[in-house]
């Protein structure tokens, strides 16, 4: 990693400058965050070391993700407008101090004035609520697509050989789901922390309540973690289907500890008017195997389990994607919801579950390719390998074993690229194959479609 040494002395000359005026906000004070902002913001980038988590706005020190962006489109009043502001001034500072965690000691000490620069230009955008109101109705989400490869490639004529490859997938799916069967399974569940624990079998009493923009928060939502944590049974034929942590070292390479981490982060979904929480869970293996010709086939691989959640804290349905945005499935309880007879995209694989609880689900992957061949509520594992929940930002930030950041430009984990995207590159999703962060899953080839939408469910259930 090089820091542009120019870039360097214009950011000190900048702290120098906003060190005498610093308690006095002013226009002339707020152009100076922007450009401390714009330059730190610049080095990271020039050294690779900013995320695509959230999208930025032209506004310096914001970003939003699709749901934010949805809410920002018809925001009543001061409360809401500075609500907003407030998540959106959030969403950037994680990326920020991200990655600022990577960069050496000295530019690192530079963070405390960071963020107090960070926090005078936000204060300065609630006071301004009213002007800035207008702007962020206008502020769009950018989908993952690339038209232009579209157009290049000709993308219309692959959607005929694709369609046909997602229905033989479909039809594969559905033949072996519930048929997970080898010399050699490993079960996965989540550690207990204390012997009073009983997550894992009593839904906790929550209530509920919604703040000014209408996203949900739960009293007990830790408890609620813990509770839809999920249990996992992977057929085993060799360590790349053994859960692991992935990191990257001092050199760039992408590198594996053994250690078992299911990482969590939470996202939001409208439905019948609300906005309903979802609990997202995420594991990792060290690769899908395969020889030179198999184009699936690499570094990494990742399964991301959501949870949404009702009202009640329970279950209303879950879906899955694998960490590059592939085999998107969704699982509703029979007979309690219509799939829609038409859909904007690709038609989506859904499952009709008879066996419903609300509670723990039962994930049970294959081997190799990683699928997800069955869902169930059995009973709690008695036997297993104990899972640490970890929240996602922690695979984001400097660690002793991650020296440089796992995702890079446009959200992707360099060297995780597979074969396959020069095959799907008409497609316009960047890079098929490769892992990916939250907020970049472009989960269709045919049509259009991100796992972060948050009218996902409408395009594909009857309300």
């Amino acid at each position: 990693m090089q820091i542009n040494s120019g870039s360097f002395l214009t950011l000190i000359f900048v702290l120098l400058t906003l060190s005498g005026c610093a308690t006095h906000p002013s226009d002339v004070y707020q152009s100076d965050c922007e450009q401390l902002l714009t330059v730190a913001e610049a080095q990271a980038k020039q050294a690779g070391l900013w995320n695509g988590s959230h999208q930025q706005l032209p506004q310096p020190g914001l970003s939003i993700d699709r749901m934010l962006a949805f809410k920002g489109q018809s925001l009543n009043g001061e409360r809401e407008v500075r609500l907003w502001l407030q998540y959106a001034a959030e969403n950037y500072w994680s990326q920020l101090e991200s990655a600022w965690s990577y960069m050496p000691a000295p530019e690192r000490d530079n963070l405390l004035s960071l963020k107090a620069c960070h926090q005078q230009l936000n204060d300065s955008y609630t006071a301004n609520w009213q002007r800035l109101r207008p702007e962020i109705a206008q502020w769009q989400a950018q989908d993952s697509y690339l038209e232009w490869r579209r157009w290049l490639g000709g993308g219309w004529l692959m959607q005929w050989p694709l369609s046909i490859g997602v229905a033989n997938w479909h039809q594969e799916a559905r033949e072996s789901f519930g048929q997970n069967s080898a010399d050699k399974l490993v079960r996965y569940k989540m550690e207990v922390n204390s012997v009073d624990d009983n997550t894992h079998t009593a839904m906790p009493e929550v209530r509920i309540r919604y703040d000014a923009l209408g996203y949900p928060h739960f009293d007990q939502e830790s408890a609620l973690w813990r509770y839809h944590a999920p249990q996992i049974e992977v057929a085993v034929e060799g360590e790349f289907d053994r859960l692991i942590t992935p990191y990257r070292d001092s050199n760039g390479e992408v590198q594996v500890s053994a250690a078992p981490i299911v990482f969590t982060h939470k996202s939001y979904t409208q439905w019948q008017g609300k906005t309903l929480l979802q609990l997202n869970y995420q594991w990792w293996f060290s690769e899908r195997p395969g020889g030179l010709l198999n184009i699936y086939a690499g570094k990494l691989d990742g399964i991301i389990w959501r949870v949404t959640l009702d009202e009640k804290g329970r279950a209303l349905w879950y879906d899955t994607i694998h960490s590059c945005g592939c085999y998107y499935q969704l699982f509703i309880p029979q007979d309690k919801y219509l799939v829609a007879s038409e859909f904007e995209a690709e038609r989506p694989l859904i499952f009709s579950l008879t066996d419903w609880e609300h509670g723990r689900a039962t994930i049970r992957i294959s081997s190799r390719e990683h699928q997800v061949v069955g869902v169930d509520f059995a009973e709690p594992f008695s036997l297993g390998e104990e899972y640490e929940l970890t929240r996602l930002e922690n695979l984001n930030y400097r660690t002793s074993l991650q020296q440089q950041p796992l995702f890079g430009k446009h959200g992707i984990v360099d060297g995780t690229e597979r074969l396959e995207r020069w095959l799907l590159w008409p497609t316009g999703v960047r890079s098929p194959g490769a892992m990916r962060l939250v907020g970049n899953h472009a989960i269709a080839f045919i049509g259009e479609r991100h796992f972060d939408d948050p009218h996902l469910y409408h395009e594909l259930l009857v309300e």
